[in-house]
């Protein structure tokens, strides 16, 4: 198997060491996701799951791979190559990865879901949480949005809290008004379509191929279709709501009703329910 002569993330131009933007990009990604307290495994099998390329069209990662990374200086500018990583993100992941032995942080339930649950506004991908800057949380994405915001644990949840009891107060508040796509037709599907264009086209008709190419389409356009829920989500929405006592914790609520919360720079938050309706909180 052909090997990498120069490290992840650079490339050689006319004989001149220089940055590969692509690959810095997930250079960069893996570093502050270890940083934030990712697993190695958990960030390969990502990769591997995007189809990202190491080399030469392999795209399948492990965590050896993630730890060599982690452990090249090259990234920091060492040995004649161009930084890529700032010295605090290398730093950062470099001695998290160094703490052998080190318990895992274990975190209340309503902050492992503010973890799983809070996406960037900009990009729509998963927002992810640092512990450790100064007095509060820093949440930021990697996804190159500079979606960076400090801010604590709680003040979200206040935001939460003060959006879902406004809602409460307001139950035409969590309708969707906007439009539920049903339909998302597939890369097959307009393939085929064009394929019976084509054939329409010619002088000569063949009709019985082309009924069997129209019947073959309408079958896989049903397939393509989903049930529009979102009335039925707005029903069990109001009656949650109606049932969930305020001075009650409001986990429960939020597990029931919410999608994702998306995260702004100025705090604010955008709570996207389950019948994709959506909901102002600020802090």
């Amino acid at each position: 198997m052909a090997l990498r002569m120069i490290s992840y993330g650079y490339k050689m131009v006319n004989g001149i060491l220089t940055v590969n933007d692509e690959e810095a990009r997930v250079v960069v990604e893996i570093f502050r996701r270890y940083g934030a307290g990712e697993i190695l495994k958990a960030i390969a099998d990502d990769l591997t799951e995007r189809g990202v390329i190491f080399y030469q069209e392999k795209n399948v990662w492990n965590k050896n791979m993630i730890a060599r990374i982690i452990e090249n200086k090259k990234y920091i500018g060492e040995d004649g190559y161009p930084a890529i990583v700032s010295d605090e993100d290398y730093e950062r992941a470099y001695n998290l990865k160094s703490q052998k032995g080190v318990k895992k942080v274990e975190y209340s339930p309503e902050v492992e879901y503010l973890k799983d649950t809070i996406v960037c506004s900009q990009c729509g991908k998963k927002l992810y949480r640092h512990a450790t800057w100064s007095k509060r949380e820093k949440w930021f994405c990697t996804n190159g949005c500079k979606n960076d915001i400090y801010i604590g644990d709680q003040e979200i949840f206040d935001a939460i809290t003060d959006a879902l009891v406004k809602a409460k107060s307001n139950p035409k508040s969590v309708e969707n008004e906007g439009k539920v796509d049903t339909y998302n037709p597939s890369l097959a599907i307009v393939r085929q379509n064009n394929e019976i264009n084509r054939l329409m086209d010619q002088s000569k008709v063949q009709f019985q191929a082309v009924k069997k190419l129209i019947l073959q389409c309408v079958e896989m356009k049903f397939e393509c279709c989903s049930e529009n829920k979102s009335e039925s989500h707005t029903v069990y929405i109001k009656e949650s709501l109606e049932r969930w006592n305020t001075d009650e914790a409001v986990l429960p609520l939020m597990e029931k009703i919410v999608d994702t919360i998306s995260l702004e720079k100025d705090g604010s938050i955008t709570i996207t329910l389950i019948n994709q309706g959506k909901i102002i909180g600020r802090r």
